[in-house]
């Protein structure tokens, strides 16, 4: 916690970074056990960063990354970009994850 605290302080005082992307990969759904597996500890990370820094909410992109369910990364994707400002489709952002996972393997 300590490094990640320490490059969102660094991070956050360069004038030049409008947003910090702090995803939380919260769950992994496996085929064998443990069939489900998660971090408590990236669950409230962002939020941390926000009350120990004092960094605004509006910097910060805090979407739920679910592994192997690409539409439910693209709704908290869309849900943190329209927060924040950006007028940004799900549809967009569904094509950029299946680049994305295509060119990771």
């Amino acid at each position: 916690m300590k490094l990640v605290l320490g490059h969102a302080d660094l991070l956050a005082k360069d004038n030049r970074i409008k947003h910090l992307f702090n995803p939380a990969p919260i769950e992994e759904i496996r085929e064998r056990k443990p069939y489900r597996k998660f971090c408590i500890y990236t669950e409230a990370e962002g939020y941390l960063i926000q009350d120990i820094i004092g960094l605004q909410p509006q910097r910060e992109i805090l979407p739920i990354i679910y592994w192997k369910d690409n539409e439910r990364t693209s709704q908290s994707l869309f849900e943190e970009f329209t927060r924040i400002g950006y007028n940004i489709t799900k549809k967009d952002i569904l094509k950029a994850i299946y680049i994305a996972d295509k060119k990771s393997y």
